[in-house]
């Protein structure tokens, strides 16, 4: 069956040529689909490009602040060990004027120890020389009394004659 008998008219060479020229439309519409696919993807790839060197960018100015944020960070540990040093510096210090004056306190307690054991030995012999002298003068008073009474005798033997 022709397409007459179909109903469907019969091209003329015209028509061929504008058929011809559909199916040329058609791949130029896919050559044009191509190169827009292509355009796209140059143009995507220099998206990627760009942000490629933008987080290049942020990835350095963070290293160089990180980098700044250390420094500063053992500039300030550094700094601080030093006010550390110089405080325990100042605290051996004063330890050891406070060491020194407690061995004074121990030296003047051991003195006061020795002094009130010195004078518990002073008065024990005080007491000791109280005892003798008044020992002595009982003896005294006796030796007296005798020299006395043997005076009075010989006065008495003398009287006679």
């Amino acid at each position: 069956m022709s397409e007459a008998e179909h109903g469907r008219p019969v091209p003329d060479d015209e028509q061929d040529t504008v058929m011809i020229s559909t199916k040329n439309l058609a791949a130029i519409a896919q050559a044009m689909g191509l190169l827009l696919a292509f355009a796209a993807g140059i143009t995507a790839w220099n998206g990627v490009g760009n942000d490629i060197e933008r987080i290049d960018r942020e990835i350095t100015n963070r290293t160089d602040a990180r980098t700044k944020w250390v420094a500063d960070h053992e500039n300030l540990h550094k700094e601080r060990l030093a006010e550390v040093r110089n405080r325990d510096g100042a605290v051996d210090a004063r330890l050891a004027n406070l060491d020194s004056q407690i061995r004074k306190f121990d030296e003047l307690s051991f003195r006061v120890g020795a002094a009130e054991q010195s004078a518990k030995a002073t008065a024990e012999a005080i007491k000791n020389l109280e005892a003798v002298v008044s020992d002595q003068s009982a003896n005294i008073r006796v030796m007296r009394e005798i020299l006395e009474r043997q005076e009075e005798r010989r006065r008495a033997e003398v009287k006679p004659r």
